[in-house]
């Protein structure tokens, strides 16, 4: 009886390496998000600061003005963070399925793999039985 083999166990290798890296550029823009949403919280942090120090009654009127050329920027900044989030989304979500791709190509590989297995197992234990038939019958036909 020949050992197991499956003829495209290196095309399930190269697949599952493939998933891999998709599960890593997956990861790569799950963190660039974190990233993203990190700048905006920093921006709304310095924005809530910069609307509290002009409270102040000593605070001067050339201070208020450049506290308004900062909510324009401010303003600009949240809108180009959300577009940026937005298009963030788009590419992960485009990943994903790329990666449910990558997945179900592994998970076809490897139920073809268990069934190649089934059958060689099934044949090898034929294989096993006739043996064992062929040797019950010659020891019967020696003690005849």
């Amino acid at each position: 009886m020949k050992k197991f083999t499956f003829r495209l166990e290196r095309l399930l290798q190269w697949r599952a390496l493939e998933k891999e890296r998709e599960e890593g550029r997956l990861q790569a823009l799950f963190s660039e998000l974190e990233q993203l949403d990190a700048a905006r919280r920093a921006l709304e942090r310095n924005a809530e600061l910069a609307e509290e120090s002009v409270l102040r009654p000593d605070v001067l009127t050339e201070e208020r003005q450049a506290l308004d050329s900062y909510r324009r920027f401010i303003a600009s900044e949240r809108q180009r963070l959300l577009r940026l989030r937005a298009e963030l989304e788009t590419r992960i979500e485009k990943q994903r399925l790329v990666l449910v791709e990558a997945e179900r190509k592994v998970e076809a590989l490897s139920r073809m793999r268990d069934d190649k297995r089934a059958e060689w197992r099934i044949q090898a234990d034929k294989e096993q039985e006739d043996l064992g038939s062929e040797l019950g019958i010659a020891r019967w036909g020696r003690q005849a």
